[in-house]
């Protein structure tokens, strides 16, 4: 037995430094010597996040000290700081903008610039339309009727987040300057206004800093997120590849093997994450295309292929891991196994081989005469291998007695998806040869990014975040306008500028959304302003001790952002406002100057936290409120069932002749309802019971398993066409008088697993209505649901047993043709993909039921 699974060895020949094109021998040109500092042999990505983190800190520190240093001592470019809080240099305007990659970065870095544009342009026009009428009822109304538009269109329509935080946050400064009379440059030209004022050096600054940080992730070494798209995509090939031989170790061993297990199991964990951050990872690359044309181009077509052959190769190996997990290898199942062995590991070896030269060729974006001409003996190998594998599956097949009995599923799944893997790379290699070749081109990609700046989507909950903010920023403005004493300046635009650069669309808790941003905005602060107090002088020695802690601070918080998510938020508002409260002139270090920026944001953070509260009490719809995160996490399971049902109902139909284009979107939903989840667990439960933590991780694990099994038989069902016909031989199979009842039993477990999902809601008014205020109600009601589940998982068990006997007596297995085709290991897979949404739906219920 050890001897025959040997020859496993082809599927992983190929070493993960044999893809990148380095020899060990010789460090790789480019690559820092520096190992104790960035530990690049134990980490990579770690390495280039802190070199991204140093680089930023260089040309930070440098803007920063740009603003501090005096302009008499030495002669610098004037560089405007338009407020106290609301920030009009260039330092800040930069670490807003860089992100790890070119294209993300290029992405805020237009939007950023296209934001202070929009403000100053706007500035100009109420210049030019109301000079100097301020003093007069008609004219400050005028100029505040002016400023609301503007405010509610740049919430209204659909910006860019960091186009809106730009334009509101600067035009805030400008607005409570044209509102005050005293601080009015000039007065009735004005032509003069524009020459004078600091709004054509608000653009340059913003162009300067947004600039800065595009430069930033080029230079010395560009940081494109096409490169980081074709390492994700070698990961995954090799992982597919050795997971792929894992399964087949596993199921031609002769007892279940432990060690493969694991193995097996971890790295379909990590395969999931990748498939995530590879979808990122090329929706990045839409700019750097846009700048980029020609061969990068060509590069995103076929990464955008290859990506989608990655996720079906990754649904169906899932479902075959699912199928092979209840193998009980029993007489039979060896039986078949012997006869197999040899062919699948040699199909799984070719098929490896050609999806490793499609990776290589992706990455290049081209394909030569002589890669094209390895490409088709390549090709060629793979289809013999499938050959081989069809006959032997066939022979081996008709001698058994009772290969259509549902005994023999497993066996009969996994080398449907074995001889489907080895189709699916062919196709897409044909595909390459064609498109490279002069051919029928790869369809491009629809954009993930919206070009144009304006949507006509405009749903409740948009909506909702337009008025919220709207309020917020108004009210700011309105305080800022009339102050109060020296605590809060008369005319200060910092408060509605602070919170317009807060804006954000997040889902969780609003109270304690707003508590993290106070956090990292006081602390900021306050370190900006103690620096600054203590080494806000005008010599030499100072601005070198100032600028290397500036230096260490932008660094770390920095490489927090890139490297830690989960305190990216936190970290980028320190980096932002800990320099920010940094860029005076020297010298100014009085102590009444450190008050008003902690004020400002105090006040911010608490109008937010005020208009959020008043969302979350006031009687309206349901899209517009602001609710608990235990509340939308609830709400969202709802929705995520919902669309398991549909998408169940729809997949088993044999009248639904065609499938769905299968996208992230449900996965996607799914990970918000995770991080939602997260923040129902931290939040203040008050009189309410815990959030169940436990359960929840158990729902919207289930879920994803189930969703990854549906995908894998839609594939199945259309041969892995996206959108396309559903196959005839699967049509046979789901018309069968079994399936149609399996399909039936499936539907109304799902309904009921997805009914006792109220177990989370036992506090809210939907759930009072239902089953009374007592929590203990709801639990009891919980449970009898769960009972008379259990009756319909028995008629489950039915159903399959006469599935078996119905296989039995037709056993329609003795066709010709490719084996995934052939309607009996279509019932297999079929019956496999039933099974084990059942299994989930089983488990989730034993998991609901002994909840407290």
């Amino acid at each position: 037995d050890e001897g025959l699974l040997s020859s496993s060895s082809t599927i992983t020949s190929v070493s993960e430094d044999v893809w990148m094109g380095v020899d060990k021998g010789q460090p790789a040109r480019g690559a820092c010597t520096c190992t104790w500092l960035f530990k690049e042999d134990i980490n990579p990505e770690y390495a280039v996040h802190l070199g991204l983190a140093i680089r930023c800190g260089v040309v930070g520190t440098v803007l920063t000290v740009a603003q501090v240093v005096d302009e008499r001592i030495t002669p610098l470019p004037y560089m405007p700081n338009v407020d106290i809080t609301v920030p009009g240099n260039v330092a800040m305007l930069y670490i807003f903008t860089v992100k790890p990659f070119f294209g993300e970065t290029l992405e805020l870095a237009q939007s950023g610039v296209f934001g202070r544009f929009l403000s100053v342009l706007v500035s100009r026009t109420m210049v030019w339309l109301f000079p100097g009428e301020t003093s007069t009822d008609a004219g400050f109304w005028s100029m505040a009727i002016c400023g609301v538009v503007f405010v509610w269109g740049m919430l209204l329509f659909n910006f860019n987040m960091n186009t809106r935080k730009f334009a509101v946050a600067s035009f805030a400064g400008h607005f409570m300057k044209f509102m005050n009379p005293d601080q009015r440059a000039v007065k009735g030209d004005p032509r003069q206004l524009v020459i004078t004022s600091p709004m054509a050096m608000e653009i340059m600054g913003a162009v300067v800093g947004c600039s800065l940080a595009v430069l930033t992730t080029l230079f010395p070494r560009p940081l494109l997120s096409l490169t980081q798209a074709g390492k994700v995509a070698e990961s995954l090939a090799i992982d597919l590849n050795d997971t792929w031989g894992g399964c087949v170790k596993f199921m031609c061993a002769r007892s279940a093997n432990d060690n493969i297990y694991d193995s097996v199991a971890k790295r379909l964990s990590c395969m999931s994450k990748k498939l995530a951050e590879l979808r990122k990872s090329i929706d990045g690359a839409a700019f750097e295309v846009a700048v980029l044309p020609g061969r990068f181009t060509q590069k995103r077509l076929m990464l955008e292929r290859l990506s989608e052959l990655l996720r079906q190769g990754y649904d169906r190996l899932f479902f075959v891991w699912n199928s092979c997990e209840g193998e009980q290898f029993e007489h039979s199942h060896m039986e078949i196994m012997e006869c197999l062995a040899t062919e699948l590991l040699d199909a799984i070896g070719k098929s490896s081989e050609l999806l490793r030269r499609l990776v290589v060729m992706a990455l290049d974006g081209r394909i030569d005469k002589q890669e094209a001409k390895e490409l088709r003996q390549c090709m060629a190998e793979a289809n013999a291998a499938h050959s081989v594998l069809t006959g032997a599956f066939a022979k081996a097949r008709a001698g058994i007695r009772e290969s259509c009995s549902v005994e023999l599923a497993q066996e009969q799944c996994l080398c449907f998806h074995a001889c489907a893997r080895v189709g699916m790379i062919v196709t897409v290699a044909e595909e390459f040869l064609s498109h490279c070749t002069g051919g029928r081109l790869l369809e491009p990609p629809p954009s993930a990014h919206s070009w144009s700046p304006i949507s006509a989507e405009m749903s409740l909950h948009h909506i909702s975040f337009v008025i919220r903010n709207f309020i917020t920023i108004q009210l700011g403005l309105l305080i800022g306008f009339f102050g109060h004493g020296h605590q809060l300046q008369h005319f200060n635009g910092g408060i509605a500028g602070t919170s317009a650069l807060l804006l954000s669309k997040f889902t969780g808790s609003a109270v304690a959304i707003s508590l993290r941003r106070l956090q990292a905005l006081m602390i900021g602060s306050i370190f900006g302003q103690l620096l600054y107090a203590f080494l806000g002088h005008c010599n030499v020695f100072a601005y070198a001790a100032l600028g290397s802690i500036v230096f260490v601070w932008i660094v770390v918080n920095m490489l927090s952002v890139f490297h830690v998510p989960q305190s990216a938020l936190f970290s980028s508002l320190l980096a932002v406002f800990g320099t920010n409260a940094v860029g005076n002139r020297c010298g100014n270090t009085s102590a009444e100057l450190s008050m008003h920026p902690i004020v400002n944001i105090w006040v911010a953070i608490a109008l937010g936290m005020f208009v959020d509260l008043l969302a979350t009490v006031l009687p309206l719809p349901a899209s517009m409120q602001v609710r608990k995160s235990s509340a939308q996490a609830v709400a969202a399971m709802g929705e995520l069932w919902h669309s398991l049902h549909c998408a169940v109902s729809s997949a088993l139909d044999d009248e639904e002749r065609r499938t769905r284009r299968h996208s992230m979107r449900f996965l996607t939903a799914l990970q918000k309802t995770e991080d939602l989840s997260i923040e129902a667990s931290l939040e203040s439960r008050g009189h309410r019971l815990p959030w169940k933590t436990d359960l929840a991780a158990s729902v919207l694990a289930s879920l994803r398993k189930m969703w990854m099994v549906l995908s894998a038989l839609e594939h199945t069902s259309s041969g892995g066409i996206e959108e396309g016909e559903k196959l005839e031989g699967f049509l046979e199979v789901v018309r069968l008088k079994e399936f149609q009842e399996l399909r039936r039993v499936l539907l109304k477990d799902i309904d009921r697993v997805a009914k006792m999902m109220q177990i989370f809601s036992h506090e809210t008014p939907v759930a009072q209505v239902r089953v009374g205020t007592d929590s203990r109600c709801l639990m009891s009601a919980t449970r009898s649901e769960g009972k008379e589940y259990v009756s319909y998982s028995e008629d489950f068990s039915r159903q399959v047993s006469s599935l078996d006997r119905t296989l039995r007596e037709q056993c329609f297995s003795v066709r010709g043709g490719p084996v995934e085709s052939d309607p009996a290991c279509m019932a297999c897979v079929v019956l496999e993909g039933c099974r084990a949404l059942d299994h989930e739906l089983q488990a989730l219920l034993h998991s609901i039921m002994r909840a407290e």
